[in-house]
């Protein structure tokens, strides 16, 4: 809900071998830790004093969210290996009655039928998040 907290966990317990954390808005960067370079760094004006980077996981808060916040959040992180994740981030407005959280696995595939048809279906990789 708007002017709520929230974090995009990466689940992972610790990521200090890192060599690079980076976090995307659409194809916006938006925060980084870069360990070669020893650097910090915060992006884009509309999150301004609102996002909090975890050193140790990676993970992200966005505090007194707002329903411009909804969109696709991406997760780099680079050591020995490359991975990635997503995020759906979904922000309801405060007089909303709807306060759902849904998420979907990156290895979870679901398989339905109807009658005659199978039908096979595997969510979008990451997580998507109605708060």
């Amino acid at each position: 809900m708007e002017g709520d907290s929230v974090t995009l966990h990466t689940y992972v317990t610790e990521v200090q071998k890192y060599l690079m954390v980076q976090w995307t808005f659409g194809s916006t960067r938006i925060a980084e830790v870069n360990r070669l370079m020893q650097t910090r760094s915060m992006y884009d004006e509309r999150f301004r004093d609102r996002l909090k980077l975890d050193d140790q996981t990676g993970s992200l808060t966005i505090t007194n969210i707002r329903t411009t916040d909804s969109g696709l959040y991406q997760l780099t992180i680079v050591s020995r290996e490359t991975s990635y994740m997503s995020f759906n981030l979904i922000v309801y407005e405060r007089s909303s009655s709807s306060n759902c959280v849904t998420s979907s696995n990156n290895s979870t595939v679901n398989q339905t039928e109807d009658e005659n048809i199978t039908e096979l279906y595997k969510p979008s990789s990451g997580t998507s998040l109605g708060i």
